[in-house]
């Protein structure tokens, strides 16, 4: 157990640093990075802690490790673009509020990571069919990922203030919010064979995504975002009458 706590111990200290550097210099620069960065060391940590490093814990690590950078790099690289992200305009000079953002963050990467870190803990298994469903889920998630964000990303480089509706937001509203819910099933899946007991717990991590995506960080805060902007554009609502969220 102190391994696990170890782990967390390490993703609260990285994001304690990052609410500190972000009140205190008032800028938005460090908190994607650092929600990968996060990622990213929790599983190296716990590789170096269980030391089992068989063929599957390098694969699962590979897959959260290529997603984590994959989303740093493009949120990194928005926010450089954007300068200030509108989300935190309303708490971003209160330390409370500011501060409880940040720790929400921790708190759910401490969640998601829960079964990768019950897969690491495990020594060596076979991979086997429900290892590869897992890895087929992970992948189509992080393509639908990919591709949506760099959809909309290429077309809000010409038109800004316009909304973007064609490729697979055509498809539904949110497909980069349902690419990463079905990146952490996918993980999730990866160890259905080899969870036991407590171990089962590990079944939040994408329930969670899916709860903080859905009614929490995600599509609320777009959705009052966009009602501002396009509130009167009839296109928008025949958008969000026509078109399903997730599925």
């Amino acid at each position: 157990m102190y391994l696990f706590i170890s782990v967390f111990f390490i993703v609260f200290v990285l994001n304690f640093s990052g609410f500190l550097f972000g009140y205190f210099l008032k800028t938005d620069r460090f908190t994607d990075i650092i929600y990968s960065l996060s990622f990213v060391c929790a599983v190296i940590a716990g590789l170096i802690f269980f030391q089992n490093i068989f063929l599957p814990h390098l694969i699962l690590s590979g897959m959260v490790i290529l997603w984590a950078v994959r989303l740093g790099a493009f949120l990194f690289s928005r926010i450089h673009k954007m300068k200030t992200d509108k989300r935190f305009d309303s708490m971003r000079n209160s330390f409370l509020k500011f501060g409880g953002f940040w720790l929400l963050q921790a708190i759910s990467i401490s969640i998601l990571i829960l079964p990768v870190l019950f897969i690491i803990e495990k020594s060596d298994f076979q991979i086997g069919i429900f290892q590869w469903f897992g890895i087929l889920i992970f992948g189509i998630g992080f393509l639908i990922e990919s591709i949506s964000d760099f959809q909309k990303s290429k077309f809000k480089l010409i038109h800004p203030d316009k909304l973007f509706t064609k490729g697979l937001y055509s498809w539904v509203q949110y497909p980069n919010y349902l690419g990463e819910i079905m990146v952490w099933v996918g993980i999730f899946v990866f160890g259905v064979n080899i969870y036991e007991g407590a171990e089962w717990l590990g079944i939040i991590s994408p329930l969670w995504i899916f709860i903080l995506l859905r009614y929490i960080s995600g599509i609320p805060l777009v959705e009052q975002k966009r009602d501002k902007v396009y509130s009167q554009n009839s296109e928008y609502k025949a958008y969000t009458q026509n078109t399903p969220k997730l599925i």
